[in-house]
């Protein structure tokens, strides 16, 4: 199955998750415009995550956001304080949106940029999301917004998504892109979580410490604790695109778009980005010929850490499989910091990582082939 580019670059903003747990989110539901306590979708089986959506996004297409989330959740856990933000197509009522918004990071005393005042109001956020939308919308071309998922410095967080095009039947492209995008984002949420199961002590006198010294200190030292960037997106790719395909398959969600209801059968045996990136890998190595995984962020293109990072991550997978990750890697993390709950977790050094990964990347394409047939990685 021909995967259209977008689907090649979700989440290239919002690199940084939160902490989280579980817990019970509320009714899940925006309170701008009022809409019924149930639409096609019973109350109970609505995610504990919530969800806010812009005015003008119809029902069938909240409740097809609302499945995709639940589904999400039931597989990795609801996210304690998680909000999930989704525009519409309206620029006018993305600003009403954008009130909405920041009402609730007042009353929750959670910073964001994006509540500052502008002089122009077409640089809002949310109104950005839904011009960008709007030409997605016209063309197979356009990839419009990227989601994104915003850190807060205590934990807590959200999710922004563009206008779901392909839940709402409305774009030329499977509702499968809007699912791996929403399970994307949400999986950086449960990376931190596992994250942070652990306190963060960054030295002695860290506890005698009080007040935004002690929360900027905090958050300082757990950025040097974070996994590299290769790491925690090819992860997340992942992790999104396998348990996806695999509830799609399974009937769990759905698989309509404007074209139509798609044939279980005809859905690829591969993880579209580890398939499609085959050839990309060869043409980024011929540009830059001494790339290595270590040295990704010295790359001039954007997309090494994610087209590198999904195949590393797969790599590790074939000897470890998936559950290593949250259970063992993330929360050694702030004990331990990346480098030594890698070695825990894997049993190998990241520097013999590394050097056997950057071997096991310049292989013939004919073997990269190869490894994926013989591993189905991505049929946990």
């Amino acid at each position: 199955m021909k995967l259209h580019k977008k689907y090649l670059s979700i989440a290239l903003i919002g690199l940084v998750c939160l902490p989280a747990g579980c817990g019970q989110g509320g009714s899940a539901q925006s309170a701008i415009p009022s809409e019924p306590t149930t639409t096609t979708l019973p109350v109970d089986h609505y995610p504990q995550t919530e969800i806010y959506f812009a005015p003008d996004i119809d029902l069938m297409t909240r409740d097809r956001v609302r499945i995709t989330v639940a589904a999400a959740e039931e597989i990795w856990g609801p996210v304690k304080d998680l909000e999930i933000w989704v525009t519409g197509l309206d620029p006018v009522a993305a600003l009403t949106f954008r009130d909405e918004f920041c009402v609730i990071r007042k009353k929750t005393e959670t910073e964001s940029m994006y509540c500052d005042y502008k002089a122009d109001k077409n640089t809002y956020l949310f109104v950005d999301f839904a011009n960008q939308s709007k030409e997605a919308g016209k063309t197979y071309e356009d990839d419009g917004p990227l989601a994104f998922f915003q850190a807060f410095s205590k934990p807590s967080g959200y999710i922004v998504l563009p206008y779901p095009h392909g839940l709402a039947s409305k774009w030329p492209v499977p509702s499968e892109l809007d699912q791996v995008t929403i399970f994307h984002e949400y999986f950086h949420a449960v990376q931190e979580a596992a994250r942070n199961l652990v306190e963060a002590k960054p030295f002695a006198d860290y506890e005698l410490m009080t007040g935004w010294m002690k929360e900027a200190t905090k958050t300082f030292f757990k950025y040097d604790l974070l996994e590299p960037r290769w790491f925690m997106e090819g992860l997340a790719i992942a992790m999104s695109e396998n348990y996806v395909l695999r509830l799609r398959k399974e009937g769990k969600l759905d698989v309509e778009s404007d074209k139509g209801t798609y044939n279980p059968d005809s859905i690829s045996i591969f993880s579209g980005f580890l398939y499609e990136t085959l050839y990309e890998v060869g043409e980024l190595l011929e540009a830059e010929p001494n790339l290595r995984l270590k040295t990704l962020t010295d790359s001039e293109n954007g997309r090494t850490p994610y087209v590198f990072g999904i195949w590393a991550i797969n790599y590790l997978m074939v000897e470890s499989g998936p559950d290593v990750f949250l259970n063992t890697f993330y929360p050694a993390i702030q004990e331990l910091g990346w480098e030594k709950a890698f070695s825990q977790a894997f049993g190998i050094s990241i520097d013999q990582f590394y050097t056997d990964f950057d071997q096991f990347i310049r292989q013939p394409h004919d073997d990269l082939i190869q490894f994926l047939i013989s591993s189905r990685v991505d049929s946990w």
